[in-house]
């Protein structure tokens, strides 16, 4: 047997920063602090909280029950330490997971305009809302709009698919989608 030295050892040491995470921002000390705080009384910053935000999708697909309320939560404090376009497009999403797809679009319909004219998350995610909340034609050309922004290959194959799945669809009175055959 070889005796590996534990700090040299790759996965120790991710164990220790793993644990040293999970200890500095706990997704539950998070969400019932306003302002994201650490247990030392430290405002979380940046990475911490997209951290958490990893963690809690991690661990909603080991449950197979994501905590978008959770989620919604711990971007509500991304975006007030790190206010950037891209925090608050996904706080928009998690909005609309855990409430209802119109006050995910809400949220993002209160973004500058300017600044996700050219933003294909953006037209993503408000593509799949307008879908969801059966606004076919809007989501179209929002699918149009997102396809159009995309350089990846992968990414732009699955919103045609995406798109492709919305043109064959209707929805019901009660918000289900029906795909036409």
């Amino acid at each position: 047997a070889v005796d590996v030295d534990p700090p040299l050892h790759a996965g120790a040491r991710v164990g220790r920063v793993r644990r040293k995470a999970l200890h500095l921002v706990e997704p539950a000390a998070v969400l019932v602090v306003p302002a994201p705080v650490d247990q030392a009384g430290q405002r979380a910053g940046r990475f911490q909280l997209e951290a958490a935000l990893q963690s809690a999708h991690v661990e909603g697909a080991r449950r197979g029950r994501v905590e978008w309320g959770a989620i919604a939560v711990l971007y509500e404090g991304l975006v007030q330490v790190t206010p950037t376009v891209g925090a608050f497009v996904g706080r928009a999403a998690a909005i609309a997971e855990a409430e209802n797809p119109a006050a995910g679009l809400d949220a993002l319909d209160r973004l500058d305009s300017l600044s996700v004219k050219s933003y294909q998350p953006y037209w993503a995610v408000r593509a799949h809302l307008l879908r969801v909340a059966g606004r076919r034609v809007e989501a179209l050309h929002a699918f149009d709009r997102a396809i159009g922004l995309t350089e990846d290959a992968a990414t732009r194959q699955f919103l045609l698919r995406r798109r492709a799945e919305a043109e064959a669809s209707t929805t019901s009175p009660g918000g289900a989608v029906i795909v036409r055959s």
